[in-house]
């Protein structure tokens, strides 16, 4: 199925107690040419709860590689 910006606030949950930086999430979620997800959770929506960067990432490997650098 498809995941939503509620599926994933549920189901990473957890990291809000983790040390990490950056969400990273591939572009394919998120509606074309917009940072909004199938039931409009917004990428600022998702940065506020996780209170850390949650960058969309083109789906292309060299693209996740290149925000890994």
């Amino acid at each position: 199925g498809l995941i939503t910006g509620t599926d994933i606030m549920k189901q990473a949950e957890h990291l809000k107690m983790k040390s990490i930086d950056q969400i990273l999430l591939p572009g394919s979620m998120f509606r074309a040419e917009e940072e909004v997800l199938l039931d409009d959770v917004t990428l600022t929506d998702l940065q506020t709860f996780f209170n850390i960067p949650v960058i969309k990432v083109a789906t292309e490997g060299h693209a996740l590689i290149k925000q890994l650098d």
